[in-house]
């Protein structure tokens, strides 16, 4: 799970710091308006998802980007028509992820920790199958709020100094990292869930 979030956070550094104003735009118009693009939001994650992944299998250079993009865009293709089953497998990783991050930080390890994440998943996914419209408005927001942090965090690197203090604070406490996207996320989901129930919104 660590090894996960320290793979982005090297790619925000090793990028160029103005890749930050994209994620900022990106990630205020999925927490704003995530209830009413949440079809594309699921079709895009799974597709990075499975780029991601490919890359990590795949050599290096060329034939590393044209398999990662040809896999990434064939699922996303295969997930939007059953984006409704789609985005209650997503609610279900992101919980499951975040479950075992704050597990993983507390010393938890080995098949118990295995366990404990695939229950996890799985009892995720179902909440979010029966739930769908809440699921898709937190789905929304957690992802709108990982990429604000992440643009702000790319900015940020461009000042070493600011960037050193954040760095040092986030390594003395595990915690600052998921306080820093679960407070904008779930002002998010207030806002998003407000919005769905004044304009009647079917999700």
């Amino acid at each position: 799970m660590s090894d996960t979030i320290n793979d982005w956070l090297i790619f925000l550094r090793n990028a160029d710091h103005l890749i930050g104003f994209p994620l900022l735009v990106a990630g205020t118009a999925l927490m704003i308006f995530g209830f009413r693009m949440w079809r594309l939001c699921v079709v895009a994650s799974f597709g990075l998802m499975a780029a991601m992944m490919t890359a990590q299998f795949v050599g290096s250079g060329g034939l590393q980007t044209v398999c990662a993009v040809v896999v990434g865009i064939v699922i996303a293709a295969a997930c939007y028509k059953p984006a409704k089953y789609a985005a209650a497998v997503l609610g279900g990783m992101i919980i499951a992820f975040m479950i075992g991050y704050l597990l993983e930080q507390s010393g938890m390890r080995g098949s118990v920790f295995i366990f404990v994440v695939i229950a996890t998943l799985l009892v995720g996914t179902a909440y979010a199958y029966i739930n769908r419209q809440l699921v898709i408005v937190f789905v929304t927001s957690i992802i709108g709020a990982f990429l604000l942090v992440s643009g702000i965090a790319a900015l940020v690197m461009a000042w070493p100094n600011l960037y050193g203090t954040m760095t040092s604070l986030g390594s003395n406490n595990s915690f600052v990292g998921p306080f820093l996207i679960i407070v904008p996320a779930v002002v998010s989901c207030f806002y998003q869930v407000g919005e769905v129930n004044r304009t009647h919104t079917d999700v």
